[in-house]
Parts: C-alpha cells; structure tokens; sequence
C-alpha cells in the first residue's frame, strides 16, 4: 500500500484545515520546503499536494508549483481547482507525477472521460469528497468546489462512470472526518472495497495512528494520505517509511 504525506498550501504556508472549514486553519510552516527537503532526506518516495486556493476557486499557484515540482526528485500528486484541459496539461509538463481531478468529473464528466484518452489513466487520480447524505450512512454524496457546494452527485455515480479505467486512482474522502484525528471511515472503504473490488482506491481523512493505515491496508486500499497526524507528531515519517 502506498503512503502519500499530504502538503496543503494555503497563500505559499502549509496548513491544515478542520472537516474542510477554511475558517479552522492551522499553520505548520510558513516555508513548504523546509518539510518537503526534511521528507525528501528521510526517504519519502511519494506526496499529496493540494492547492488550497485553488481548490475553493481562486487563481492556482503556478510558480509555486512549478517550483516545488522541479526541485524534489519524489513523485508529486498535484490537487486543487484543475478545471481544465490546459491546467491538467500544465501541471504534468512542471513535473507532476499525477494530478487530482474533482469537481470537473461532476461538472463535465465527458470532458474527464476524454482527458483520460489523452494523458491516459495513470497520469490522474479523481477526487471524490463525500459526505452522509442521511443518518443511516449511505448513499455517500459528492461535494465539489473546495467542499463548499453540495451536489446531487453519489459517489456511486462516480465509481459506475469511471470505474472502466483499471488504472484510474480514486482518492476518497470522507469530509467529517477530514483534519480530526478521529480514525478513517472505515464503513465507506468497506463499502467500495465490497461493491467495487476492483477500483483502485486511496484513504483520506481521519487517519492518526498506525492502527488506521494498518486498517485501510485490511480493508484492501491502494494507498493512503496522512496529513495532521504527521503534522501533530502522532506518526512520524520514519514510520510512514516503514509501512
């Protein structure tokens, strides 16, 4: 299973958010390359990272990315507002190993399904953030936009649309769980891993400890992004490394 330390950028500062809530940031550091250069050293083969300004709408930070991208020989997956072919294209010729699509696959499936002919299905990982719909759990519904629009879009409409692509990465994430510390959504994972044996699917939010990431390998995922626990020193990079 692969382990991708999560990187969010919010105006040039690594920070974590609470459930999403742009309004519950936590600054870590006010330089992302003091950690990118410490993890790079310590072995760190692969990194999440996410654009939060982009993400919510806002203008992406091209010379920032370009800049992080052409310095770290470790393989970088790219996220936050790619809402465009020439976005996509952008970020893959500055060094991105891969790069998140998310609202554009509920906005414009058709385009996401051409881009996947284009660049091929290994070069992109579709984000679906979903939330409970109802009490009982399922349905799962998909929120797009930095999480901040609803839509009528399940995520089970994503995985039927575009689980035909064997190489194609989901990354799920549960919102509530997002930034708590709380343990992941282990009924969501066991859901896709029992309905869609077959789709490639990594773990986001909630993870703290290695209990979660052993957890997510039981439950059958492709990878798994640790963000705030590593940020709060509840799993540490070697041990991330040795998972």
């Amino acid at each position: 299973m692969l382990i991708y330390p999560a990187m969010d950028l919010f105006a040039g500062e690594v920070v974590r958010l609470y459930k999403g809530d742009f309004q519950q940031k936590t600054v870590y550091y006010q330089n992302p390359h003091d950690p990118l250069t410490a993890w790079q050293k310590a072995g760190v083969e692969r990194v999440h990272l996410v654009d939060l300004c982009a993400a919510r709408g806002d203008k992406q930070d091209i010379p920032l990315m370009s800049d992080i991208l052409s310095q770290y020989t470790m393989k970088i997956q790219v996220a936050g507002g790619v809402r465009s072919a020439a976005q996509l294209a952008e970020l893959l010729s500055l060094g991105a190993d891969r790069v998140v699509i998310g609202s554009l696959a509920v906005t414009h499936p058709e385009l996401v399904h051409q881009l996947i002919a284009t660049y091929s299905a290994n070069k992109i990982t579709l984000a679906c953030d979903v939330m409970k719909s109802t009490d009982q759990g399922e349905p799962w519904q998909v929120k797009i936009s930095g999480w901040q629009q609803k839509t009528d879009v399940l995520l089970d409409d994503l995985l039927k649309d575009f689980a035909v692509y064997s190489e194609l990465v989901f990354l799920v994430t549960d919102i509530a769980r997002d930034g708590t510390l709380t343990g992941i959504s282990h009924g969501l994972y066991q859901y896709i891993q029992t309905q869609y044996p077959s789709v490639k699917f990594l773990v986001s939010g909630g993870v703290c400890d290695q209990k979660d990431i052993a957890s997510a390998r039981s439950l059958g995922a492709y990878g798994c992004i640790v963000g705030k626990s590593l940020y709060q020193g509840k799993l540490s990079i070697r041990e991330i490394i040795g998972c």
